[in-house]
């Protein structure tokens, strides 16, 4: 690949979003804000605050995504570590709940 084929490569998001990804950049991180903080706080309700592990990964990737929006970051990037951290929250309220 030619270094001009690499920088015009189209990335996941763009292809779900059909390309279409900062044309709808405020509505996506409202979306990603609302879902990534209130899972946050249910792990953290759930129990999450008796395990050293998961307060501190919780936290962490929390305060990263929160920390890539208010830093107006590429959105590919905020949505990235969006999946991340809902897919880590529940699998801990997973195992808090069970």
């Amino acid at each position: 690949m030619t270094v001009d084929q690499i920088k015009n490569k189209e990335s996941f998001w763009d292809r779900i979003f059909s390309g279409e990804l900062e044309h709808n950049r405020f509505g996506i991180i409202s979306v990603v804000l609302i879902i990534a903080g209130c899972m946050g706080g249910f792990v953290m309700g759930s129990g999450g605050v008796l395990n050293d592990f998961q307060l501190i990964i919780t936290v962490c990737l929390t305060m990263t995504n929160l920390t890539l929006v208010l830093a107006v970051q590429p959105l590919k990037y905020i949505l990235n570590i969006a999946v991340v951290t809902i897919i880590l929250d529940s699998v801990f309220i997973c195992y808090n709940l069970f």
